[in-house]
């Protein structure tokens, strides 16, 4: 399917302009609350399944999507270290096996990729375009009139 390049500058000036890292971070912030209380329910049920303690990554990771609407990967990976933080604490606040801990970085990895806002084909298109610098704010839509030399 072909787009037109004013559909595509469109596409890319939305995502550009939705995107917000800090605000993205300041919900991955918001969503370790929730992610505390998960760790606390785990704490209360006594036993719990490795898969469990992903989860808590996975709420930070949806409250950074729905606030910032990261979808490079430069501003998810500061969601992705405060996840990784994140489980550290609560595995030494539930006084769990050290191999445990070895989950962070599986923990930062389900925080970045959950975090991730699904694009639309045109935006992905865009996104293609302007990375070969065929598309940005600063190329012009008009094509440029050839000066012939006669």
């Amino acid at each position: 399917m072909r787009y037109s390049i004013e559909e595509m500058q469109d596409a890319y000036d939305e995502i550009n302009r939705k995107e917000r890292p800090l605000v993205a971070f300041g919900g991955a912030l918001g969503g370790a609350l929730p992610a505390a209380a998960l760790y606390f329910l785990f704490a209360q049920i006594g036993g719990i399944f490795l898969p469990m303690l992903l989860m808590p990554a996975a709420v930070i990771g949806i409250f950074a999507r729905y606030t910032g609407f990261p979808y490079r990967l430069k501003p998810r990976i500061p969601i992705g270290i405060l996840a990784m933080v994140f489980h550290f604490a609560g595995c030494w606040l539930l006084q769990l096996n050290p191999f445990v801990y070895l989950l962070g970085p599986v923990c930062a990895g389900v925080a970045i990729s959950v975090s991730k806002v699904k694009l639309s084909r045109v935006q992905e298109f865009a996104i293609g375009r302007a990375e070969i610098g065929k598309l940005g704010p600063n190329k012009s839509i008009q094509p440029t009139a050839k000066a012939s030399a006669d």
